[in-house]
Formats: structure tokens, C-alpha cells, sequence
């Protein structure tokens, strides 16, 4: 089985492949890495083989995989919904995804988490946001650019203000300890309310940088977005998710967690950090 043929960002195929990995084990079939090859959002001077193998190497999620171009005399098959049909047997089973088995099975993304931070860390990246011993690092992801209130991408928008209800509420659990908020996201649209938290900005960037910054910092709240999810499922640290279609962690809280349970929860989950390695 390979995960192929997609022209989506690089969290949504990264993830897709990831979900192909999981659900070969589960099921006991043989796994075969095709590398990405045609990736979304590269600037006009970007060439997109070399965006796409970029993006390869950040994530490293073929090192140690047997690649799928050495079967290439073996008949392919597209294997459209492997949620109801099982692969078939002598043919090189090609998805796009199989999120609606492993969506199912949180436990199984939970056990790869270790596997995908030794990939990850494969490709040389700068030092970690986090793990200062003087402040903890809050990054926020405010998922804007091609999602809006009003869009086809409406489910995948947050609105500033609970956004920040639940940054304000994190900071208040902190209880006078030392941080540093990092916000990112795309310039053009309000960030009206975010002010008051005197933030970094970090708007624009780097999408790798962007990445590895979620990926490192001490406590990360997620956009609904597969960039998002994949950062936090690499961060060892505190995530705190924004309800999303992709399952949360055993060790994170949600959005909606923190709106409907005592204050004293969120304390207790924040008290202890996690140290994040550089």
C-alpha cells in the first residue's frame, strides 16, 4: 500500500500518508513510501519539485521505508474507500487517504507519535521555541488566509474572540508565571482583540519555520487545520486543540474542554510542563 497522487498543503498529505501507515499495521499489509511530489501554496518563485522535496525532507517520513518506485512493474490499484473495501492481493494498492478507519483507532496515532518526532528530527531544524527554563513559550495558531467566516471554509474558521477567550483563560491558569505569547498566521485579516496580549507577530513566514516553531513551543493552541493537528501531534509539550475532524491526544485538552470545566482543571493540566527538546 502507498498514499499518492494528492495536490493538497503539505499537512493534509503528510497526515494522509501517516493514516496509510497506520492502517498497513493495523491490517498487517506491507507499507511503501512514495515521496510527495506535488504540494500546494509554493510562491510564483518557487519551483514546485524543489517545494515539494523540501517538504519531503522536513518530514522525513520515508527514512526507513521501502520506497514505492521499486515495484514499479507491479500492476497499481486504486483503492478508493479502503474504509469498505480490503486491498488487493498482488497489486500495488494506491489511497488518498485513510482517515475513516484510523480517525476511528486515536490509540494508533498516539503509539506512531514517538516514531514521527525521531523522523521529524531527521532534517536539521533551528532551536525549539520552548523549553526555557524562564518563560513558557504559547504559540497561537489563527488559521486565516483561504479560510474566512463567510468562505466554503467556513467549519475550519475560529473567531478571534473565543480565540482569545481561551488564550486569556490559559494565561490566567499560569498564575502569574512568566510567558510569552507567538502568534501566527497570514496578514489581510483582523486581529482585532489579540492586542492586549502584546504578541509576537509572526505573520507571513516561513511555513517551515512557522512549523517547527507549533511543533516546539511549551503550550500550542491548534487551528482546525491538518498543518496544526500535524505540529501538535509532533509537540511534546501542552496542546490545547480546537476541535477538529482528526482525533485529540490522550495528553491534550480541547477548546470546548476549557469552556465547559473548571478552571482549576486547566491549572492542574498547565502546572507541570513538559520539557520540549532542542
Amino acid at each position: 500500500m502507498t498514499c499518492r497522487d494528492r495536490q493538497d498543503g503539505a499537512g493534509a498529505q503528510i497526515t494522509a500518508a501517516i493514516s496509510t501507515i497506520l492502517y498497513a499495521q493495523f491490517f498487517g499489509y506491507r507499507y511503501v513510501h512514495s515521496p510527495l511530489s506535488d504540494v500546494a501554496h509554493f510562491e510564483p518563485d518557487d519551483d514546485p519539485a524543489e517545494w515539494a522535496a523540501r517538504w519531503e525532507r522536513f518530514f522525513s517520513l520515508g527514512d526507513g521505508e521501502t520506497l514505492a518506485s521499486e515495484f514499479g512493474d507491479l500492476e497499481s490499484a486504486y483503492l478508493r474507500r479502503p474504509h469498505r473495501w480490503r486491498p488487493k492481493i498482488g497489486k500495488l494498492n494506491f489511497v488518498h487517504h485513510c482517515h475513516k478507519v484510523t480517525d476511528r483507532h486515536p490509540e494508533l496515532w498516539n503509539r506512531y507519535r514517538p516514531e514521527l518526532r525521531r523522523k521529524f528530527a531527521l532534517d536539521p531544524k533551528p532551536p525549539a521555541l520552548g523549553g526555557h527554563a524562564d518563560k513558557r513559550v504559547i504559540a497561537v495558531h489563527v488559521r486565516r488566509g483561504d479560510v474566512t467566516a463567510d468562505n466554503q471554509f467556513t467549519s475550519r474558521f475560529t473567531p478571534n474572540e473565543r480565540i482569545s477567550g481561551i488564550l486569556t483563560k490559559v494565561i490566567e491558569a499560569l498564575e502569574g508565571e512568566n510567558h510569552e505569547v507567538h502568534l501566527y498566521s497570514q496578514s489581510g485579516s483582523d486581529f482585532s482583540g489579540f492586542d492586549r496580549f502584546d504578541p509576537v507577530w509572526h505573520l507571513d513566514e516561513d511555513p517551515f519555520s512557522t512549523f517547527h516553531a507549533l511543533a516546539s513551543c511549551d503550550i500550542l493552541l491548534s487551528a482546525i487545520s491538518s498543518y496544526s493537528w500535524l505540529a501538535a501531534l509532533i509537540n511534546p509539550a501542552k496542546v490545547i486543540q480546537d476541535k477538529f475532524w482528526h482525533p485529540t491526544m490522550p495528553d491534550w485538552m480541547t477548546f470546548c474542554e476549557i469552556e465547559s470545566q473548571p478552571a482549576s482543571n486547566l491549572a492542574d493540566y498547565l502546572r507541570t510542563s513538559n520539557p520540549v527538546p532542542q
